[in-house]
């Protein structure tokens, strides 16, 4: 449909999101609002209309425009694609993007809308980053779990992690230095023994996992449990036990054998992680679906304009309703903004 440049030109600066459009074969911008050059970096329109946007280096590679260019005249319509592009000052920038080719005073251009989603990008980058940190970690504390006895007290200071034995022939238990820290106890303070350890319970937790451990004993079967306990200080901890069976020549169990783990820090760490990828997820469900319902309405109103005949009175409740779909957009865009500043205050106490 055909537009002229007055009239998009009016449309554009309205809205409260970044619009650009540019000359479909040449690719040199035609026009933008003031979002858009604020969202890009550029202080002055004058200087970069009439620019292409290779001269103006926005895209991360030159093979994009030419890539979405072929999708729109395969689909006409292009939603929420995201890209990574670059800012005046040469840094990448990811950009949720709606395009469609429209036809301006008899020009045929390239019509854009701008989200910016840097910030979820650079959540989501984090969050990959640590994971990678956290395996990296894990394999470092493994091997450092196989090397001598001195080697092996140290990785399990470290890591938090303790071992014990109980054995049934002398109905003895002997704990590991880091199972009396775990729990704050001196070592020699307490007895090392089964009833030690299930006082240190949370009382919700004591009734469930002291019948998964008993019925282990009784069928000679391994457990692993996980748990809340108190330290001797009255902290609250995440406890994670694991254990096996040594056997005899004959078959017979002779003894139980583990260990016990302080996974507090990766409890409480994976619990924000839950929390960030809610909020990510959030934000990519209205990103995906509340901002393209707008998005669509805008382009729609838009269609059904009378270009030919400004006058017409029916332009006005499209113009006032173009207003209040407008609006809209600006709310959800408002409500993404404070989501990713809540990404930003979780990072920041990481």
């Amino acid at each position: 449909m055909y537009y002229s440049s007055q009239f998009i030109n009016t449309i554009i600066e309205s809205m409260p999101t970044a619009i650009a459009y540019t000359n479909l074969n040449d690719a040199k911008l035609i026009n933008c609002n003031e979002i858009c050059l604020k969202l890009f970096g550029f202080p002055d329109k004058k200087k970069v209309l009439g620019l292409s946007v290779f001269e103006l280096n926005v895209y991360d590679n030159e093979e994009q425009r030419e890539k979405v260019v072929n999708l729109l005249k395969e689909h006409k319509l292009i939603n929420n694609m995201e890209l990574p592009m670059r800012n005046s000052r040469g840094m990448r920038i990811w950009l949720a993007a709606s395009f469609q080719l429209l036809e301006i005073d008899t020009i045929p251009v390239l019509f854009s809308v701008w989200i910016d989603i840097t910030k979820r990008k650079v959540a989501e980058e984090a969050l990959e980053k640590l994971n990678k940190e956290l395996e990296i970690r894990i394999n470092e504390q493994t091997k450092e779990l196989r090397k001598s006895e001195s080697g092996l007290k140290m990785a399990q200071e470290i890591s938090r992690i303790g071992n014990w034995e109980h054995n049934f022939l002398t109905n003895e238990d002997s704990w590991s230095d880091e199972i009396y820290k775990i729990f704050g106890f001196e070592k020699g303070e307490v007895k090392p023994a089964f009833g030690t350890y299930l006082s240190t319970f949370h009382p919700d937790d004591l009734e469930f996992n002291t019948s998964i451990i008993n019925e282990a004993k009784k069928d000679i079967k391994s457990f692993s449990i996980l748990h809340r306990s108190y330290t001797k200080g009255g902290s609250l901890i995440y406890i994670y036990t694991e254990s096996r069976f040594l056997f005899d020549n004959e078959g017979n169990a002779v003894a139980m054998y583990g260990i016990t783990q302080d996974v507090t820090n990766t409890v409480e760490r994976e619990a924000k992680l839950l929390a960030q990828n809610k909020t990510l997820s959030e934000i990519a469900r209205m990103q995906s679906h509340q901002v393209r319902k707008p998005i669509a309405q805008i382009l729609g109103l838009m269609n059904l304009l009378k270009t030919d005949d400004p006058a017409d009175p029916s332009n006005s409740q499209i113009l006032a309703k173009l207003k209040e779909t407008a609006i809209a957009c600006d709310k959800i865009i408002h409500d993404i903004s404070i989501m990713n500043n809540e990404i930003e205050r979780m990072n920041e106490q990481s």
